[in-house]
């Protein structure tokens, strides 16, 4: 009797609210519920090239999946649901807290859009239909308490795509009401619908239902491989209907992060089943790194004739980049990285759209014996060493929370060019390498930023979007290039030449990048 009481107390929740809230604008949602403009919405967006390994998203254990059991299968007017006649299912394991039972499970698909569908997107990318398996804490006998605790729900959700048929669909598919408030039973395991998949592969975050009330009481698994249906399986779920009788399109549009982390259970290099990235390897970036293939990458090669005039781009205010501060410098095997100790320094206006925090600088060069090793180029030509500021938008944490934000990133880029006269300020730091061809890491530098760009003499910028340089690749940055070279003798570079990774001498310079109709804009001070 309990198990009952549970299915109906999971199904009448969603029912008391259908007659308050539809698909035609989950924008409105909010109006009468107000976690539907909560921090931690769902779904979101996954990209996974920024999702971070977690090694505690371990194997799931996972009890009754594989069990036949009766499923009673409704048309709510939102959804299909099919609710298990028996609560013997159980999942724990995986990361969670504790253990979960299986209290019903649904789908969301397109009406029409054989591209959308799915609710979860994989770096923007829809899927035709995802199944949500929804748990709750075994502890719990009503879900109406689930929903009042951050952990009180776990959904496991799977993506299909058009392919082989898929043997639990076709267990209930052309048996699905097509009318709202209307039912039938299907003897079927859970396992005969999702069990092709790999269950130790999926993504971790914190999240909410993606209905009214839209709780934020969820721990979302999503898995990494997609499941397959075929046409006239998916095609099925076309054909249900609302209490409108019009036909149902049951997916809300992504949510915003808000600065939640997604983690994921496999290592990039094992998922993509390569190597560490390297710069003998660029090639192979795009197989290991989807963004890397993506639209808006860097650097880029500048060209002074084509670029644009923008009044609203002006000089960018420097805040407190006049200070002595104290960094820790690292050889990371790619570049020569200093990392501030302290947020003190930042930047704005130059329409940037934000206030953006100084994380970290480093530089890239060519090997040795070398004067072109920038990754900018200005008109086809390159420079002997380039430098990189890399400042967050100050509405996030760090440069992890920001990489799926267009404007997370504003990096600022100094090109230098050979003189007679060292840069005195970079000797501070390149003391410390000269002559130690294993240079590893030193802490405690202190410099003055602004002496080390020659601040007061750094004349108009070039502007455009683009990415990170390295490695996921991400389509974040705003970038801004000096287009006037700082001075370096040919000693300093020398130092820089002399830096190696696994007994190499490094050279980290990626090449320009197709604009694919990208403007450039030259500020004008």
């Amino acid at each position: 009797m309990n198990f009952v009481l549970i299915t109906l107390a999971l199904t009448c929740f969603v029912c008391v609210h259908s007659a308050s809230w539809s698909y035609d604008d989950p924008n409105k949602w909010g109006d009468n519920f107000a976690d539907c403009k909560g921090n931690r919405q769902s779904p979101v967006d996954i990209n996974p090239t920024t999702a971070m390994f977690n090694d505690g998203l371990v194997k799931f254990v996972l009890n009754g999946f594989d069990s036949k059991m009766q499923y009673n299968i409704t048309n709510n007017g939102h959804t299909i649901q099919l609710n298990p006649f028996k609560h013997t299912m159980t999942a724990s394991g995986g990361g969670l807290p504790t253990t979960y039972k299986v209290v019903q499970f649904h789908f969301h698909w397109s009406d029409s859009d054989t591209k959308k569908g799915s609710e979860h997107t994989i770096k923007s990318s829809s899927y035709p239909l995802e199944i949500h398996v929804v748990q709750m804490k075994a502890a719990y006998s009503d879900i109406k308490e689930a929903l009042k605790h951050s952990d009180g729900l776990a959904v496991f959700g799977f993506f299909f795509k058009e392919g082989a048929s898929n043997k639990g669909l076709a267990e209930f598919a052309s048996r699905m009401p097509e009318d709202p408030k209307s039912s039938s039973l299907v003897m079927l395991s859970l396992m005969d619908i999702v069990g092709m998949a790999d269950m130790t592969k999926y993504y971790r975050y914190e999240g909410s239902l993606t209905t009214p009330p839209c709780s934020q009481a969820v721990i979302w698994t999503v898995f990494h491989d997609v499941l397959t249906a075929s046409k006239s399986e998916i095609a099925a779920f076309r054909k249900i209907k609302d209490q409108h009788n019009k036909t149902i399109s049951n997916y809300r549009p992504v949510q915003p992060l808000n600065g939640r982390k997604i983690y994921t259970s496999v290592r990039s290099s094992e998922e993509h089943d390569c190597k560490h990235w390297t710069y003998d390897d660029i090639i192979n970036w795009n197989h290991c790194y989807s963004e890397c293939q993506g639209k808006v990458q860097s650097p880029i090669n500048i060209l002074e004739g084509a670029a644009n005039t923008d009044t609203k781009i002006g000089p960018i205010h420097f805040i407190a980049y006049d200070k002595v501060q104290e960094f820790y410098m690292k050889n990371n095997g790619h570049s020569l990285q200093l990392n501030f100790k302290r947020a003190n320094s930042s930047i704005m206006d130059g329409n940037l759209p934000n206030v953006y925090k100084a994380e970290q600088f480093h530089f890239h060069w060519d090997a040795k014996d070398t004067l072109s090793g920038s990754e900018h180029q200005i008109n086809g030509k390159s420079f002997p060493l380039e430098m990189h500021i890399v400042h967050v938008n100050a509405k996030y944490h760090d440069i992890g929370d920001s990489l799926n934000d267009t404007n997370g990133l504003a990096v600022l880029s100094f090109l230098f060019k050979i003189s007679h006269e060292p840069n005195l300020e970079m000797n501070k730091f390149l003391k410390y390498i000269n002559g130690t061809e294993d240079f590893k890491e030193k802490d405690d530098i202190s410099l003055n930023l602004a002496k080390l760009i020659d601040l007061n003499n750094l004349g108009p910028y070039y502007r455009y979007k683009g990415s990170l340089t390295t490695p996921p690749c991400s389509e974040a940055v705003i970038w801004s290039v000096y287009k006037s070279p700082i001075k370096i003798s040919i000693d300093q570079l020398k130092v820089f030449w002399s830096l190696k990774s696994e007994n190499k001498h490094l050279h980290n310079f990626r090449p320009t990048q197709k604009m694919n109709g990208r403007l450039v804009y030259l500020a004008r001070l």
